[in-house]
């Protein structure tokens, strides 16, 4: 009977002290989602100012490239904001941190098998290829995390989602500022009259 008794309160005092290890990361997912979110925006402005360039056909690695990389801005800028979202049991944040991974991992997945069809006239494969296998072990790294966050409720998970936004944030803007020269260079070139 008091075993029986004090499960209930074990479970609270597990809940809350989960609760106060995910409030201990409020304000590093409150940066990373700013960061996310003003570097998605620099991203659309200076894309904006290209646009022809990613438009034109013979450049559709660029526009894809481009949409995988605001992918992992917002999917940072997601994650984000499910851990500041407040008094959010262990159950519930793993299942939403769960489903936004599943559900960008899919999209990237597709991607990558539509894009590998789409010959890249400036041998940028590479290069591509590399940006999108790091976002997949990046997003699987997540989903791993998260199923165990939701599965034990153990807050010595939560130190993984770090890593996941750091890595996630760090390829993106690499991945942005390689687009960035990328397009800067076929301007250039097209100002010159080469093809």
């Amino acid at each position: 009977m008091i075993a029986a008794a004090a499960w209930p309160w074990a479970e609270a005092t597990a809940a809350a002290r989960f609760a106060q290890a995910v409030e201990g990361w409020h304000e590093f997912y409150l940066l990373a989602g700013t960061a996310a979110v003003t570097l998605v925006g620099l991203l659309f402005v200076a894309l904006s100012f290209h646009l022809d360039a990613l438009l034109d056909d013979s450049r559709a690695h660029l526009l894809a490239l481009a949409r995988q990389t605001f992918g992992a801005y917002l999917y940072v800028l997601v994650i984000s904001l499910v851990f500041l979202i407040p008094g959010g049991s262990a159950r519930v944040l793993g299942t939403a941190l769960t489903v936004a991974s599943a559900v960008y991992l899919g999209l990237l997945l597709f991607r990558t098998r539509t894009t590998v069809r789409e010959a890249d006239p400036s041998g940028h494969d590479r290069f591509r290829s590399r940006r999108m296998r790091m976002m997949a072990i990046v997003l699987l790294l997540g989903l791993g995390a998260s199923l165990a966050i939701a599965f034990t409720h153990d807050p010595g998970w939560l130190p993984l989602f770090v890593t996941v936004v750091l890595l996630q944030l760090a390829n993106a803007a690499w991945t942005s500022w390689d687009l960035l020269v990328q397009v800067g260079r076929m301007k250039q070139g097209a100002g010159r009259g080469e093809p």
